[in-house]
């Protein structure tokens, strides 16, 4: 191996000698802020799950939020969102889990009012989805609402 690693600088950069240096406030937003995405990320399929009949039935309606998730990753790993066009950085900011990742960016930049902001828009948005399930948990609804979709099965009908 010391044939393939030995091209490999081992030269540490000190990150504080470029004031890039983390700091306790941007590790707390960071940890709040992801702590409400998960939070948010409950919510939502708690939300969606409840019409599910069995746990199969609920992998299936909560797997497609997986999307809200991969989508923002891969926008924010390889672009700065202030880069992209308008239409597409509002449509990545309207995703509620987009702003957890932006504040990765908090422990180095040191851009608080942004992170602040994107957990604020976190909680609204979690707010919004528990008062709405709360409304529907409140209901008989939740006993009578099923979600079937029998036009689009993959069975064959016998």
């Amino acid at each position: 191996m010391s044939a393939y690693t030995g091209l490999i600088p081992t030269g540490g950069v000190d990150l504080a000698a470029i004031g890039l240096a983390p700091t306790i406030e941007s590790y707390a937003i960071l940890g709040v802020s992801l702590f409400m995405a998960l939070l948010s990320a409950l919510a939502l399929a708690i939300s969606l799950s409840v019409f599910a009949e069995d746990v199969r039935g609920a992998q299936a309606l909560v797997g497609p939020l997986s999307i809200l998730f991969i989508f923002p990753m891969i926008f924010t790993m390889f672009t700065d969102i202030t880069t992209l066009p308008f239409p597409l950085s509002i449509i990545l900011l309207a995703i509620p889990f987009t702003h957890s990742m932006l504040a990765a960016n908090v422990t180095f930049t040191g851009n608080y009012i942004g992170a602040i902001g994107g957990i604020v828009y976190m909680a609204i948005f979690t707010v919004v989805v528990l008062y709405i399930a709360s409304r529907l948990f409140g209901t008989e609804k939740i006993l009578t609402a099923k979600l079937k979709f029998k036009k689009f099965s993959l069975r064959k009908k016998e």
